[in-house]
C-alpha cells in the first residue's frame, strides 16, 4: 500500500545566468525612459508665476519626437492669453520635420513649418511662400529642452525656420541670438536644463524647471 506524501511546491521560474544581465538592462533602460521623457517648465514674469511648459520626448524604433507646449495668461497692456507649440521629429538621428504655432486670445497669429522632401528641406513661415531650408546641423530649440547643445554654433529656431546663432558663455550657460537680435539664455546644470531666460521688448520671462 503506497502512503502519499504531499508535494512542495513548484519552485519558482529562474532566469538562466546569462539572461539575467539583459533583463536588467531592458528595465533599467526602460525606468528611465518612463522617468526622462515627459516634464514640466513654469513661466515667470517679475516673480509672478503666469504658466507652465509642458514638454515630452518619446523614443521608438529608432525615431524621436518633441513636443513642448505652453500657456501663459499675460497683462501687458490689456490681457493675452498666449499658448504656443512646437514639435519636432527625428529618425536615426537626422532631423525629419519640425512646427511650431502661436495662438494669441484663441486666434492663431503664427505657424511655422519644415518637412523633407527628395533629400531636401521644405520650409513654410506664415505667411510667406514655401523655400528650401539649407541645412547646417540636426539642432533645434525642442531637442534643447532635452540635451546640452555641446559644440553647437547655431540651432534651427522653428518659429522662424533659421539656423540662429549660439554662444556659449560660460558652464552649461548658452544665448540663442533670433533674427531680430532678441535673445534667449539657456542654463543647464549637469546635462539638464534647468532654466530660460526670454529677453523681449516689453516682456522678460524667465522658464524655470518645476
Amino acid at each position: 500500500m503506497y502512503r502519499t506524501v504531499p508535494l512542495p511546491p513548484p519552485p519558482a521560474p529562474t532566469l538562466r545566468p546569462q539572461a539575467r544581465p539583459l533583463l536588467t538592462a531592458l528595465l533599467l533602460m526602460a525606468s528611465m525612459a518612463v522617468s526622462a521623457q515627459d516634464f514640466k517648465f513654469e513661466i515667470f514674469r517679475s516673480g509672478d508665476k503666469v504658466g507652465n511648459i509642458f514638454t515630452s520626448r518619446s523614443i521608438s524604433a529608432g525615431s524621436t519626437s518633441y513636443l513642448i507646449t505652453s500657456h501663459a495668461e499675460l497683462n501687458v497692456i490689456w490681457k493675452q492669453v498666449v499658448r504656443t507649440r512646437l514639435g519636432a521629429e527625428y529618425s536615426g538621428g537626422i532631423l525629419t520635420s519640425c512646427r511650431s504655432t502661436l495662438q494669441l486670445n484663441g486666434n492663431m497669429r503664427d505657424s511655422s513649418e519644415m518637412y523633407t522632401h527628395g533629400g531636401r528641406s521644405i520650409a513654410y513661415v506664415h505667411p510667406a511662400a514655401p523655400f528650401l531650408l539649407p541645412r547646417t546641423n540636426e539642432w533645434t530649440t525642442s531637442r534643447m529642452f532635452y540635451e546640452e547643445p555641446l559644440g553647437q554654433s547655431s540651432v534651427l529656431v522653428e518659429s522662424v525656420m533659421q539656423a540662429c546663432p549660439l554662444v556659449r558663455t560660460g558652464p552649461g550657460v548658452y544665448e540663442l541670438t533670433l533674427p531680430n537680435n532678441d535673445r534667449n539664455r539657456y542654463l543647464y546644470v549637469g546635462g539638464r536644463l534647468m532654466e530660460v531666460q526670454v529677453d523681449r521688448l516689453l516682456v522678460n520671462l524667465v522658464f524655470r524647471r518645476a
